[in-house]
């Protein structure tokens, strides 16, 4: 059992070894000669893409829909509001701020 697990540490350290050589080599050999501008970072939204319309709620029925964005619009919720078929005949509301 002691060989089989000497061994195995053997195979271990070489293959690590053999690994690090082979990372510090194609460091060095990719290393540019001439300073590149560092590239700037841009993250992507998660979820649908901001604008200036956001969702609100499901409805049913579309004219529960459209009563509904009438009195965020009269409470000035948003300024404006739009119901859209979606998703198995529900409506959903959308909202401008």
């Amino acid at each position: 059992m002691k060989t089989s697990n000497s061994r195995l540490v053997r195979a271990m350290a070489t293959t690590t070894g053999l690994l690090l050589v082979a990372t510090a080599g194609t460091a060095a050999a990719s290393a540019p000669a001439e300073r590149q501008p560092d590239a700037v970072a841009v993250t992507a939204p998660i979820g649908p893409t901001p604008g200036p319309w956001r969702p609100n709620h499901w409805f049913r029925q579309k004219h529960i829909c459209e009563q509904v964005g009438r009195e965020g619009v009269a409470g000035g919720k948003w300024r404006a509001y739009r119901c859209r078929p979606e998703h198995y005949r529900m409506w959903h509301l959308y909202f401008h701020p």
